[in-house]
């Protein structure tokens, strides 16, 4: 089984009936062309039984005067359908030969601004943590958290005397409703109440001021 010899090509003999192939021709000029023509590699040589099907030649190399097979002129050379040389391939060898010398000294001037960019952002994380974790920021940081102590326990304080109030109120209501207390000491309670209202709120006020109202 013959195969072509262009590079990629696949065809082969016993495949299509409509290709025929065709020996490298004896002559070092003409040989030398088909070789360039295939495009193989450089230590690629032909042997005698080497050669490229028909589908790599143009109509007019055609011998129409030949019956049973097609025949190729003397000058004939493959055109049609050859790979082309890759120039990414050749600048990718020319890429992989560049050497680095690992001793060469770049200039500071040369540095990449991102680069740049990134030493300055470390610096300046490095300086907030000083700030951060210097004696100062430690103090007032523990008295932000002991004024929230206590702001708290001011809050509980305050929702405990509300509710004491309101529990006076309603029993005295109760007591009224039920009929358990004359109309003079529901006044009096009453009063008494407002009173004690009033000295909840001043005691209120004592704990988050530090002042009693007159």
């Amino acid at each position: 089984m013959t195969k072509c010899s262009v590079k990629w090509c696949k065809n082969y003999s016993g495949g299509s009936s409509n290709i025929s192939f065709h020996l490298f021709p004896r002559d070092p000029s003409r040989k030398r062309k088909w070789v360039e023509a295939v495009r193989r590699e450089d230590t690629w040589i032909p042997t005698k039984h080497s050669a490229i099907c028909s589908v790599h030649f143009e109509t007019a190399y055609f011998n129409n005067n030949a019956k049973k097979q097609k025949k190729l002129e003397k000058d004939a050379v493959p055109t049609l359908f050859l790979p082309i040389y890759s120039q990414e391939v050749n600048n990718k060898h020319s890429i992989e030969s560049v050497q680095i010398n690992p001793d060469v000294v770049v200039p500071a001037e040369s540095l990449n601004p991102l680069q740049e960019d990134v030493q300055l952002v470390q610096t300046t994380k490095s300086n907030q943590v000083q700030v951060l974790d210097s004696p100062r920021m430690l103090r007032l940081r523990k008295k932000i958290h002991e004024q929230t102590k206590k702001i708290k326990r001011l809050q509980y304080s305050n929702r405990c005397l509300r509710k004491r109030v309101t529990t006076l109120e309603e029993i005295l209501i109760s007591l009224t409703e039920k009929n358990l207390i004359t109309e003079d000491d529901s006044v009096v309670l009453e009063k008494l109440g407002r009173k004690t209202k009033d000295l909840l709120e001043r005691i209120k006020q004592k704990k988050e001021t530090g002042n009693v109202p007159r």
